[in-house]
């Protein structure tokens, strides 16, 4: 069932239809902007979907909506107290940067890993391995837009900053080799 929490984060709850007549469910508008954050297509749930059901899709897409509209909240704060080029304001938009790509929204992800990755490689230097690790979600945020060369270039970067700054069986590395081949089998 769709609990208060939903409708304090949901601005806009619309139901329409496909081209094809297919039912689909529009779920959060941002405040702000009027963007849309979250679609859930009923043509893709399974026959006899519960509204019940239907609600818990909704709040998962409303619980990411929040987390981004928190994070931004956040990221202004940084910027308020600190300035553009401050550490929280490159990790608050390291932050909101994986959310956007989480949600599919490349475009944004790759914007924000630039500017944190821009701050981060002032104040920690270009071989720092917070960098590498936001020069590895960018290059996510990049492959996603279709841009392979590109995103393999950035994870092979990232990938080397990682190696020196961080032990052999670190996660973090393990991911970057990784996301380093794959990108490298599909150019």
């Amino acid at each position: 069932m769709v609990g208060p929490d939903l409708h304090q984060l949901v601005v806009g709850l619309d139901v329409g239809l496909h081209t094809d007549h297919s039912a689909f469910v529009l779920a959060g508008v941002w405040p702000q902007a009027s963007d849309v954050i979250g679609v859930v297509d009923v043509k893709q749930l399974p026959l006899g979907t519960s509204l019940e059901e239907l609600g818990t899709s909704l709040e998962e897409v409303a619980g990411e909506a929040a987390k981004i509209a928190r994070d931004n909240r956040a990221l202004a704060v940084f910027e308020d107290c600190y300035g553009p080029g401050h550490f929280e304001v490159a990790q608050a938009c390291a932050n909101l940067a994986v959310l956007h790509a989480d949600q599919g929204h490349f475009a944004a992800a790759e914007g924000l890993g630039r500017r944190s990755l821009h701050i981060f490689e002032i104040l920690l230097g270009p071989d720092d391995a917070e960098a590498g690790l936001t020069m590895l979600n960018l290059a996510a945020a990049v492959a996603g837009q279709g841009r392979r060369a590109e995103a393999a270039a950035l994870a092979e970067r990232a990938a080397q900053i990682l190696a020196a700054r961080l032990p052999a069986g670190h996660p973090h590395l393990h991911a970057a080799r990784e996301t380093l081949a794959h990108l490298q089998s599909t150019s």
